[in-house]
């Protein structure tokens, strides 16, 4: 029987890492338990990024990338 689960990634990744204070640790804890935000701080904290960057691009802040990968957010609505 096929493996079910998630499917492979098409596109590298690179990880990046930040420095969080203690309270933005806290905050995103408490995003963790609320559903619709993401299952991890990392996960919230790319969705939020990527929230940011097509906040930005629809502005006219900051210009949409040509054969740009899928924007996560169209595949996980965040509140």
């Amino acid at each position: 029987m096929a493996k079910q689960g998630r499917p492979k990634n098409r596109y590298k990744s690179v990880t990046v890492t930040i420095t969080a204070t203690p309270k933005l640790v806290q905050y995103l804890d408490d995003l963790i338990k609320e559903e619709g935000f993401g299952n991890s701080r990392a996960e919230i904290a790319k969705n939020f990024v990527w929230k940011e960057i097509n906040r930005l691009i629809s502005a006219g802040n900051l210009d949409r990338r040509k054969g740009s990968v899928t924007d996560p957010l169209e595949q996980v609505e965040l509140r």
